[in-house]
């Protein structure tokens, strides 16, 4: 604790303001620890905020959002070796923070470590693995890093939890979470509610197919759920709660007249619970909201971004992906959209939830396999309304950069898929991946990288400061891309 207490002082008072970073300008930003659950920075955590709005409100772009500008994606290699990554995050300009070793299919993805790297060289300054995973002893699943609002990073993945100090990788403590059978259960990550308190929940297997292979062949949805909110300091357990539907995507948070909510994205039902005086109560007021209809293959993870939650949900068949937008006020009040709707397709699924901008009402939504990408604009009094869609296969989350009047998207794209007809596997077992940079206001693409190994699939594009963004290959190679204009 008193080593913990030491380091936020410091930063509190070594933290520097950050100046222009690109032609756009970065808003004014002056990183450092605060009192809520997310550091200041770029990029503390995998979707940007608690409620997974995937806005990075303080991420620029270095190109040119103008019709006749050409814009040229640049790519650097990081010298070091990440396989099975999942996200980056951020703390000063100067360093960025690499979770890997979470995708037990992939080779050298050992089990969960975290690599600080030097921004500007991309060098390695320290490297600390948390655990070593054998399949026989637990399932190596990503979960998440993230720079907590205490100054301190934070991992929750596989059985295990750790907070980590980032200037010297030293682990200031790390707990077991309780699993009936560790090597069934793995823990997908975190979110944080408004005083800083984690919220974490496993996901179960019931076969040995190894990290995300193991999420479509043999997940066990009969399995008892439980979310756990932890003391972010110690790793306590605060409070625990059995969750009444099986849950798969990943948890956001929100806050809505001053009381914190955790929200549940079930396999048929979102629900929600109130966290109020160190304590989880299912809030049976708002319900149960049923998404799903029959033969659905279940709920993607929401958004919850002001005063309403975004949900789409997978159908694994012709039929066009519906997304829902639901009141968080008054969880009758619905709107429903198939942004797809237009578009044959066999089989309907997204690995990723959507992106929302709350200042344009944009939701953005990928159906992998449909092959589309599309911008809706949401209004509360009216509903959605499609605005543009676009051609575009990817199986990672998309993310919003710049500047709100010159919101730019980044994704991927894949390419190379093996040879016969596209099915879900053949889909998701493209060779190789493009990074997408699309005005996010028409779909409009800005740039793209050349081919590069893929991702793993439902992983991160992160972004960094001064215009970069991070890809890591299925290689274990950090890709750095930059995008200038001619």
């Amino acid at each position: 604790m008193r080593k913990l207490a030491s380091l936020i002082v410091v930063m509190l008072f070594l933290t520097l303001a950050v100046g222009a970073a690109s032609a756009q300008g970065d808003p004014p930003l002056v990183p450092g620890p605060n009192d809520t659950g997310l550091y200041t920075t770029v990029n503390a955590a995998e979707h940007a905020d608690d409620g997974r709005s995937h806005v990075f409100e303080y991420a620029t772009f270095g190109g040119s959002l103008d019709e006749d500008a050409t814009n040229t994606a640049i790519v650097r290699t990081a010298p070091g070796f990440y396989p099975g990554a999942y996200n980056v995050v951020t703390r000063n300009e100067n360093e960025i923070f690499v979770y890997y070793g979470v995708y037990g299919e992939v080779e050298g993805a050992t089990g969960p470590a975290v690599a600080r790297l030097d921004a500007d060289t991309l060098e390695e300054v320290w490297n600390t693995q948390l655990a070593v995973y054998e399949n026989e002893t637990a399932w190596n699943y990503p979960g998440v890093v993230g720079m907590h609002g205490n100054g301190t990073l934070i991992v929750v993945s596989g059985n295990t939890a750790a907070v980590i100090d980032p200037d010297t990788g030293d682990i200031i403590n790390q707990v077991d979470l309780p699993q009936d059978d560790p090597a069934l259960g793995s823990y997908n990550g975190f979110v944080t509610t408004s005083d800083g308190t984690l919220f974490t929940k496993a996901l179960f297997r019931n076969c040995d197919a190894e990290g995300s292979v193991a999420l479509g062949r043999c997940q066990d949805t009969d399995a008892t759920q439980t979310l756990l909110a932890l003391d972010p300091v110690t790793l306590e357990i605060i409070d625990q709660v059995e969750l009444p539907d099986y849950s798969v995507g990943r948890v956001p948070a929100a806050v809505h007249d001053g009381v914190d909510y955790v929200y549940m994205p079930g396999n048929d039902l979102v629900y929600r619970y109130r966290w109020e005086d160190q304590s989880l109560t299912l809030d049976e007021e708002w319900g149960f909201v049923q998404v799903t209809e029959e033969g659905d293959a279940g709920a993607v993870a929401p958004n919850v971004i002001g005063n309403w939650v975004f949900v789409g949900v997978n159908t694994l068949s012709s039929k066009p992906m519906p997304v829902y937008a639901i009141s968080a006020q008054d969880s009758s009040q619905r709107y429903v959209i198939q942004p797809f709707a237009d578009i044959s397709t066999r089989f309907s699924f997204a690995v990723a939830h959507s992106a929302f901008d709350p200042v344009s009402g944009l939701l953005i939504t990928a159906d992998t396999g449909t092959g589309y990408i599309a911008g809706t604009r949401f209004d509360p009094e009216s509903g959605f309304e499609v605005v543009w869609q676009e051609e575009q296969i990817t199986s990672v989350f998309m993310q919003l950069i710049g500047t709100p009047e010159e919101r730019v998207m980044v994704t991927s794209e894949l390419t190379n898929f093996p040879a016969g007809p596209r099915t879900p596997l053949t889909t998701l077992s493209a060779a190789n991946e493009q990074v997408v940079f699309r005005d996010a206001a028409t779909g409009r693409e800005l740039a793209r990288t050349e081919n590069l190994p893929r991702m793993t699939q439902g992983s991160n594009i992160s972004p960094g400061f001064g215009g970069r963004v991070y890809f890591i290959g299925v290689d274990g190679v950090l890709y750095e891309i930059t995008v200038v204009s001619d």
